[in-house]
This record gives structure tokens, sequence and C-alpha cells, in this order.
């Protein structure tokens, strides 16, 4: 819930998320991994995506304001074969 909280709030914020294919995450669970996973899924309800406080709709009308970002980037970027 932690990822998609934060994706959510970074995308309320106004930022914009470029999926990348060639990106790897890793999670590494802490000693105690499963009475954390106890703790979260005691106070899942709480926080879901349904009735957090991240529920809220993503930005609209920013269709310009991305393509010139998106071509900008596309002009400037690195490609990795």
């Amino acid at each position: 819930m932690e990822d998609t909280y934060l994706g959510a709030c970074l995308i309320a914020a106004g930022l914009l998320v470029i999926p990348l294919r060639q990106a790897v995450g890793f999670h590494l669970d802490p000693p105690d991994a499963e009475q954390q996973w106890q703790h979260k899924l005691a106070r899942w309800p709480a926080t879901s995506p349904a009735t957090g406080p991240h529920a809220q709709t993503a930005p609209a009308g920013r269709a310009r304001e991305f393509t010139t970002a998106l071509t900008d980037l596309l002009h400037n970027c690195e490609v990795l074969r």
C-alpha cells in the first residue's frame, strides 16, 4: 500500500508519472516482516485507496503541458540497449 500511496500523492501533487520498463525495484524484508505485515493488514481499511487521503482524482486538463515536457524528454534522452 505504501507504493500505491506514494504514487497517488505524487500524481495529486501534479507530478507526471512516466513508466519505464527498464526500471527494477527490490523490496527488502525487515527482520520482523511477519509482525509488520500483521500490523499493516490490521489497519488496511483505514489506508485503502478507496477511503484514504490519496483517493483524490488525478489532475486533468494538462495535455499541452504533458506533451511539451514529453517532447523535451524525448529530444534529450539517452537510448539504452
